[in-house]
């Protein structure tokens, strides 16, 4: 191989290696500014409920008590880009439960949402626990939905927030 070949391969390898840790640290689901991050000067004592940070605090506090979701842990939050067609089997699936739900996840395609979870008080069939996510665009609420937790075996997994038999207070 001639010495060209070697430095092309190698200028190659390193302009991979930094557009993948551009977007692995863009994608990162743990922000560094949030009150339950891993920035010492934010965290909050374990025993406390702390709410995600938006424009209007209290947003998403208050569509959980209109919905009588109790939250019981720290919350995660992660910014998504809808794709412009809702139509996969995750998004469409989304798009569907959002509707059940009284939302309408299709108006936001194409845009950036932030999707906020916490563990709350009800499991599935009496066994699988649930995450409640909120997707958020600024103060508006764009969809409420409950999850399986993240090692679940049930699929899809996935219910909206509308009473289901199978849903119980734990």
């Amino acid at each position: 191989m001639s010495q060209k070949n070697i430095v092309l391969i190698s200028v190659l390898v390193v302009a991979l290696g930094a557009i993948m840790y551009f977007f692995v640290s863009k994608n990162s689901s743990t922000p560094t500014n949030l009150p339950n991050s891993t920035n010492p000067s934010l965290q909050q004592p374990k025993d406390t409920l702390v709410y995600p940070i938006t424009k209007d605090g209290g947003v998403i506090l208050l569509e959980l008590e209109r919905l009588n979701i109790q939250a019981t842990g720290q919350f995660k939050q992660i910014q998504l880009e809808l794709p412009s067609h809702l139509s996969d089997a995750n998004w469409g699936m989304k798009k569907t439960i959002c509707e059940e739900g009284g939302y309408n996840l299709s108006s936001y395609a194409g845009k950036t949402l932030l999707f906020t979870s916490y563990s709350i008080n009800e499991v599935w069939n009496n066994t699988e626990p649930l995450n409640v996510w909120i997707a958020t665009i600024g103060e508006k609420i764009v969809c409420v939905y409950k999850t399986v937790r993240e090692n679940s075996m049930v699929a899809p997994g996935i219910f909206s927030i509308k009473e289901n038999s199978n849903i119980k207070k734990k």
